[in-house]
C-alpha cells in the first residue's frame, strides 16, 4: 500500500465524515445555541436598560431636560428671500 493510496482513504473518509455530521451540526447551532444566546443577550441589555433608567431618573438635570425638549427643538422657517433660516432657542437654566 502507497503513501499516496493511504492519504486519498484519509480523505476520503474525513470527507464522508464531515459531510454527514455538517446538517446535524448546523441545526444544533440553529435550534439550540442561537436561540439560548438570544435570549441571554435580551437580558443582559433589559438589565441594562432598567439600570441605565433607574440611574437616568435620579438625575435631576436629565428631568428637567426632558420636561425642556419641547422647548430645545429648533424651528425652521423660510427667510424673506426663500432660503432657510432655523432659529435655535436659548434657554438658560440656572440651578440654584
Amino acid at each position: 500500500m502507497t503513501l499516496v493510496c493511504l492519504q486519498q482513504t484519509v480523505d476520503a473518509v474525513g470527507q464522508a465524515a464531515g459531510n454527514a455530521i455538517q446538517g446535524p451540526i448546523h441545526g444544533a447551532i440553529r435550534d439550540v445555541i442561537l436561540p439560548g444566546f438570544d435570549r441571554a443577550c435580551q437580558g443582559i441589555f433589559r438589565q441594562v436598560n432598567d439600570s441605565l433608567q433607574r440611574g437616568l431618573g435620579d438625575c435631576e438635570y436629565i428631568k428637567l431636560a426632558f420636561r425642556l425638549k419641547d422647548v430645545l427643538r429648533p424651528v425652521s422657517f423660510f427667510g424673506p428671500r426663500g432660503e432657510t433660516v432655523i432659529y435655535l432657542p436659548l434657554v438658560i437654566v440656572v440651578a440654584a
